[in-house]
């Protein structure tokens, strides 16, 4: 019990800091190799970069809202991007309707916020200590999205989205 306690404690401290701890890392590393250098294994983290320009803001927070309700990323729709924030939607599992969310990035963190709850203080940027962490990676067209919390463990989902250029 003991032993609980201090592991959930150990991963509220860590959340509520906002740093990806070094299992976070190698665990990523883990799903996909990156080229041994003298013996290292070097985070693929830090051999991809989030480039926040408004197709990528797109394409990731697809992704990351995809992964973080579960739903199939072709459903999201990016309903506006203004002042370095995507608005999204997609149909409601349950009535038919459309979820409605907005998100940003602070790095390669993915901060998001619904916007259709039915109690008003719900509807909040989700950077509390007790909300998952949720971070992308991007290379070319894939998108690696990583969710972890003091409740589940780390959580990996890879999407392909091809960049919108043109």
């Amino acid at each position: 019990m003991k032993r609980t306690a201090v592991i959930a404690i150990g991963f509220l401290t860590l959340a509520a800091c906002g740093e990806r701890p070094e299992t976070a890392a190698q665990a990523t590393s883990a799903t996909t190799p990156a080229p041994a250098q003298a013996g290292v294994m070097t985070p693929v983290v830090a051999q991809m970069a989030i480039a926040p320009v408004a197709s990528d803001l797109a394409r990731v927070c697809r992704a990351g809202l995809a992964a973080i309700h579960e739903q199939a990323v072709d459903a999201l729709a990016v309903d506006s991007l203004e002042g370095g924030v995507a608005s999204l939607s997609w149909p409601a599992p349950v009535d038919g309707g459309r979820m409605r969310a907005q998100c940003r990035l602070e790095g390669d963190r993915i901060v998001w916020k619904p916007l259709d709850r039915p109690v008003s203080e719900q509807n909040r940027w989700m950077i509390a200590a007790s909300d998952p962490i949720v971070r992308a990676t991007v290379d070319g067209d894939r998108i690696i999205i990583s969710t972890m919390s003091a409740e589940l463990p780390l959580a990996t989902t890879s999407f392909t989205l091809p960049s919108e250029q043109g």
